[in-house]
């Protein structure tokens, strides 16, 4: 596993730890409290929607339904975009992105969905499309909208990569306390994960393939047409703007990047900059 040496805003030993799977250990389940808090601080959306989502709503144009709440679509050759929804804020409807990424023998879910049933239904569609389970998953932040699906990963046997303090804050559902690792990266089924620091959670990753020039931002940036910072419940904007910078000079050669809501492509950096500068 690639390690990176020490130093401020660059990668430093890596804290990404693999959470058992079920076939070895019981699994974690997530507190009624975690999904509730997890859902509600969720950011404000780009765009809400209180029926079924438009093709304008989905992360890309020409996105496949595989489910009434789960459309996919290839972006890359090693990179499947998903888009997920789930009601919120009174049944709203709110779509957030995730990907499938398969790199040589590695398959691996990112983000796996708002639901259970959402999990499920990735698992089986990379069945159906590879012939195989996904060889692992990456948590980008504990937030509802990329772990609600962990209980169903750890009972298939999938090992699942988040830093410590996202398991810790999916334990107890508060960000209080909790000691921040410095920035760091490491590598994991062949994609960069990067920890800038302290941003839109505490614990908020971003992933990069360097082979397409691919960076998933998850929650940490706002799409490119996004008008508003959303909910900051969570969030440390003094550390976040400083953050963001630390990920705008590692990754300066971007060709696509995939913000947890909304639209994927254009300037997702230099719009959560000003976004960030705003408030």
């Amino acid at each position: 596993m690639a390690r990176w040496t020490p130093g401020h805003g660059t990668a430093c030993r890596s804290t990404l730890a693999p959470i058992a799977p079920a076939c070895h250990s019981a699994p974690m389940l997530l507190s009624r409290r975690t999904c509730i808090a997890g859902l509600a601080a969720v950011a404000l959306p780009v765009r809400l929607i209180a029926a079924p989502p438009t093709a304008s709503a989905l992360g890309a144009t020409g996105m496949t339904a595989i489910t009434d709440d789960l459309w996919i679509k290839r972006i890359d050759r090693h990179t499947w975009l998903f888009t997920t929804t789930a009601p919120i804020d009174g049944g709203v409807i709110y779509p957030a992105n995730g990907l499938v990424h398969r790199n040589g023998d590695a398959l691996t879910l990112v983000d796996p969905g708002w639901t259970p049933a959402q999990g499920r239904a990735l698992i089986a569609w990379c069945e159906r499309s590879f012939g195989r389970m996904p060889s692992g998953a990456i948590i980008t932040h504990f937030h509802a909208d990329r772990a609600a699906a962990l209980p169903v990963l750890e009972r298939a046997g999938i090992p699942v990569h988040m830093l410590p303090l996202t398991r810790a804050l999916l334990n107890d559902g508060t960000q209080s306390a909790q000691a921040l690792p410095a920035p760091f990266a490491e590598a994991a089924f062949g994609l960069e994960c990067y920890y800038p620091g302290a941003g839109h959670s505490s614990d908020n990753i971003v992933l990069w393939d360097a082979d397409q020039r691919l960076l998933f931002g998850g929650c940490f940036l706002k799409d490119a047409a996004a008008d508003s910072i959303g909910n900051l419940a969570d969030a440390s904007v003094p550390a976040w703007r400083d953050s963001l910078e630390r990920v705008a000079a590692r990754y300066p050669h971007i060709r696509t990047i995939i913000p947890g809501h909304g639209r994927i492509g254009g300037d997702a950096i230099g719009r959560t900059r000003a976004l960030l500068a705003a408030l």
